[in-house]
């Protein structure tokens, strides 16, 4: 898929898009029962992702979005884009993990600090998130 974009040269392609050619491509290759689990993978975090509420404090709560934290992470630690959805998509999971509805901003704000320092993007004396101590995560049921 890579070569065949490349020579059209697509620059740029929607998850939504990648996620369609990966399911084609499965299906074409006689792997119809692995496109089948995938895409049944796909809507159940798309499900998970639709009932968790990131809450900001002071009554103000919004529905999540994992490219709040992608946009995050290249503001704060001018991370580039494929690290930033990366690492992004790493916490995503770990959240979605935890079966939470609700989850409070600096918790997720910790998280993120903890995994660029974990990954080397960024060091220990780096700021941290508001309410985080150095080198501990705050348990994500806050």
């Amino acid at each position: 898929m890579g070569q065949y974009l490349h020579r059209r040269r697509v620059r740029c392609i929607t998850s939504a898009a990648l996620l369609e050619m990966v399911l084609t491509t499965l299906r074409i290759s006689g792997l119809a029962d692995v496109a089948s689990e995938l895409e049944r993978r796909h809507a159940a975090r798309l499900s998970m992702r639709s009932r968790l509420v990131l809450d900001h404090g002071m009554g103000v709560r919004t529905v999540w979005s994992k490219d709040w934290l992608v946009r995050r992470l290249c503001s704060r630690w001018s991370l580039g884009l494929p690290a930033a959805r990366i690492l992004a998509g790493e916490i995503e999971l770990e959240l979605l993990g935890q079966s939470l509805n609700v989850i409070r901003r600096r918790v997720v704000e910790a998280m993120l600090t903890d995994r660029v320092v974990a990954c080397g993007l960024a060091g220990p004396d780096q700021p941290r998130a508001a309410g985080a101590a150095a080198g501990t995560t705050p348990p994500a049921s806050l």
